[in-house]
């Protein structure tokens, strides 16, 4: 059965995230002043390490990353992509 689970981000621009595979990005948001995703997953399903990226403005942004969304933390504006497995 799918549901869905919320994963709180640093503010860093590069972090791996432990997810079923498969999960689903659905949404980046700020909840009680904590950067947060939530996913769509199998919860059964075994973990892999997902590469988020966190790019200010500005920032280079290469390679064949997924845009998940942006969001406007105090004066700065953050860019937020999925990289995919770690490996």
């Amino acid at each position: 059965m799918k549901t869905i689970w919320k994963y709180t981000l640093q503010e860093t621009p590069r972090q791996t995230i432990l997810m079923p595979t498969g999960a689903e990005i659905l949404h980046l948001d700020m909840q009680k002043s904590e950067l947060c995703i939530w996913a769509r997953l199998e919860s059964e399903n075994p973990l892999e390490g997902r590469v988020i990226l966190i790019l200010g403005t500005g920032d280079p942004a290469d390679g064949d990353s997924k845009y998940i969304d942006s969001i406007q933390i105090a004066t700065r504006v953050w860019h937020v992509f999925d990289a995919g497995v770690q490996g």
